[in-house]
């Protein structure tokens, strides 16, 4: 199935409480940390390497995988570089629905208020 036929809509359902509420502090806090940069089809995030950051960066992709499987994602930590990259793509809605995350992280907004300001702005089912 192509990420193009999946419903664009988050489904935090796949999670128990306690999944849900520690997946929404891991993505505050990725998405929180990187320079972002904007793509065609969706966001480059760059990160400056540090120990254990691959690993919390696929912690964060299963889970986003898990709940939002219209995005695709891929990892890269090249030789030399002091920097790890995440991109994020997906169809031009999901890109809208990452944006608006993005901006309400950025801005500040995380926890319960950002949900529910991310779900006023998007509609998006969280």
């Amino acid at each position: 199935m192509s990420s193009k036929s999946l419903p664009i809509a988050c489904d935090l359902t796949v999670f128990t409480d306690a999944e849900r509420k520690a997946h929404r502090g891991e993505a505050e806090q990725m998405l929180a940390s990187a320079e972002t940069e904007e793509l065609p089809d969706g966001f480059l995030l760059r990160y400056a390497d540090q120990p254990g950051l691959i690993g919390h960066l696929g912690a964060f992709v299963e889970g986003e995988r898990r709940c939002c499987p219209f995005f695709s994602f891929e990892l890269r930590a090249e030789a030399g570089s002091p920097h790890v990259l995440l991109t994020i793509k997906g169809p031009p809605e999901a890109k809208a629905i990452l944006a608006a995350g993005l901006e309400l992280i950025n801005q500040g907004h995380g926890g319960e208020e950002g949900r529910q300001l991310f779900v006023a702005r998007t509609g998006a089912r969280v």
